[in-house]
């Protein structure tokens, strides 16, 4: 494992405390600590096909224009990526405005057939929601929620030190446990792929992670958390 690699080397025998986390195994050891038990996810592979049994139940005049696609290939895929996108940024903005309709109609930028689709979306989203929960499942996506009061109960984070690997950048939810860790006392230490001598030059590739940054960086000042430059 990358655990056992990392203890390896005779250089690192004081770093015996040492873990490989992804956001998603940080999130299963944070419920560990606290007594909880996993949480029953879906799997990925798993998510298509639900969405198919729901494509197939649901009335064609909810579904608008993807009422013509439910047979192209791929749409499966689309929509599974879409659910995974709406639970990583969170889902009640997204129903409130599109759903609901709340401050919604077409305009110049924005065509009848572009909110007929996102209404149809929305739709497709609630059913599928609803099937999950019927299902006693939720989405891989979830286990990244509700982590904060565990973060908030636990002082031994405050001993800790994680070295975060952020290549390009991280979803909004995975910004938040950041400054939630922040918060409570652990010392991160963050690398990102990215050349500050491009800062300046929006067409260099790696501007998106310059943004990223800026915007954790702002996250954390908002948190009040003591920022040392690189």
């Amino acid at each position: 494992s990358a655990d056992r690699e990392l203890l390896e080397p005779d250089d690192l025998r004081g770093l015996r405390r040492v873990r490989v986390l992804s956001f998603t195994r940080l999130a299963g050891w944070l419920r560990e600590r606290a007594g909880l038990p996993p949480l029953r996810t879906l799997a990925p592979a798993v998510r298509p096909m639900l969405l198919r049994r729901v494509l197939a139940q649901m009335d064609p005049a909810r579904l608008g224009p993807l009422a013509a696609m439910r047979e192209r290939p791929g749409l499966l895929r689309q929509l599974s990526r879409f659910v995974g996108e709406v639970r990583n940024h969170g889902s009640e903005g997204f129903l409130e405005a599109v759903a609901g309709g709340a401050g919604i109609g077409a305009t110049e930028d924005r065509p009848e057939f572009v909110i007929g689709k996102l209404r149809a979306l929305a739709d497709v989203y609630e059913a599928y929601a609803a099937r999950l929960k019927d299902a006693g499942r939720r989405d891989p996506e979830e286990q990244l929620f509700g982590l904060e009061p565990l973060i908030a109960a636990d002082p031994e984070l405050a001993e800790w030190t994680l070295f975060v690997d952020g290549f390009l950048s991280w979803t909004r939810r995975e910004a938040e446990l950041l400054t939630a860790l922040a918060r409570r006392g652990a010392r991160l230490e963050i690398a990102l792929c990215s050349d500050p001598r491009g800062s300046g030059d929006l067409r260099v590739p790696f501007r998106p992670v310059l943004r990223s940054l800026e915007s954790l960086h702002a996250r954390l000042a908002r948190a009040e958390v003591a920022i040392e430059p690189a």
